[in-house]
């Protein structure tokens, strides 16, 4: 398939944007030790679940004390902290380096996106995962009745973390491979008092696929790129939806829709309230920097190349 020169450079400013946000990370993270992956990225306030975090780190911490919790911020943070309101675990580290402990999942809290990691005396930095953010979603049947799903999409993520409304356009949202409705960003009636969206998913009158649990969920925008992000959907429970950026890669799609719910197929509803707490991510605010300071800059040499090639005769 040909692509444009315009679609090529767009998708090397998508590469290189999150290319930087995991770069940040690395740099950030203490290049000492590393966080294992987990075995799952989403829980829900008062599910009683203990969530086990394990991070291999340098034989000289054998013995020392260390912190185990999730990090306010991923990698791409300079300056990071445990997000005391999730918790902690204190331990010893044994003398393989291999620190493991649990964190109990708190009965209530608001959404929060976090990453996993530990800190301990013997380290300069922490050791914060650079892979997938662990999502703490809320837990509320009044929203979801019948085992339906929300996502909030955060005011700050809508303005690129500034205070104009940037994110534009209509997304279709997928359970696996089901169309199960859409959602424009700007209308107002998909947004609480807080300006936060809200995607509903998984409704009594949306297809019966559409309200499955652990499937994967995706957005597409209007020319077809995907959300780099998905979500696995949680019945009954409401997840944040940060990181708006689409997934790096020549664009592939025919950039039309498929067919999506008429209008009053109950696909969308009105949110009736403030979506709880203000989840945030510092990589986002840098990842989003970085993109408009690089495509910036691929603007500005490619209008140069272009008035350089204007002005040579062409191949003979």
């Amino acid at each position: 398939m040909k692509i444009s020169a315009g679609r090529t450079v767009l998708s090397a400013v998508l590469a290189i944007t999150i290319g930087l946000l995991w770069t940040s990370a690395a740099q950030a993270q203490s290049p000492e030790g590393r966080v294992l992956d987990q075995a799952r990225y989403v829980y829900a306030f008062g599910s009683n679940e203990d969530i086990t975090i394990t991070a291999q780190l340098p034989a000289r911490c054998a013995g020392a004390d260390a912190t185990i919790g999730f990090f306010a911020n991923g990698g791409a943070a300079r300056v990071n902290g445990l997000d005391a309101s999730l918790g902690s675990s204190q331990i010893k580290v044994p003398s393989n380096g291999l620190a493991s402990g649990s964190v109990r999942v708190p009965i209530s809290g608001s959404l929060k996106t976090v990453w996993p990691g530990v800190t301990s005396t013997c380290l300069a930095n922490p050791v914060v995962s650079v892979g997938r953010p662990v999502l703490f979603g809320v837990r509320d049947e009044s929203a979801n009745p019948g085992g339906a799903a929300s996502f909030v999409i955060p005011v700050f993520s809508l303005n690129a973390g500034g205070t104009v409304q940037v994110a534009r356009g209509t997304l279709t949202v997928l359970v696996d491979d089901t169309v199960c409705g859409s959602v424009d960003l700007e209308d107002k009636a998909n947004k609480d008092n807080d300006g936060n969206v809200w995607i509903r998913v998984g409704r009594a009158d949306q297809p019966k696929t559409c309200n499955k649990p652990g499937a994967t969920v995706s957005f597409r925008y209007p020319n077809g790129d995907v959300f780099f992000e998905t979500r696995e959907y949680v019945p009954g429970v409401t997840q944040p939806l940060e990181n708006l950026a689409p997934a790096a890669g020549a664009h592939t799609g025919s950039g039309a829709d498929p067919a999506a719910p008429a209008a009053g197929s109950g696909a969308l509803t009105t949110p009736q309230q403030r979506a709880p707490g203000n989840p945030g991510a510092e990589g986002l605010r840098l990842g989003i920097g970085a993109f408009f300071i690089v495509l910036a800059g691929l603007l500005v040499t490619a209008r140069r190349l272009r008035r350089r090639s204007a002005m040579q005769p062409p191949n003979r």
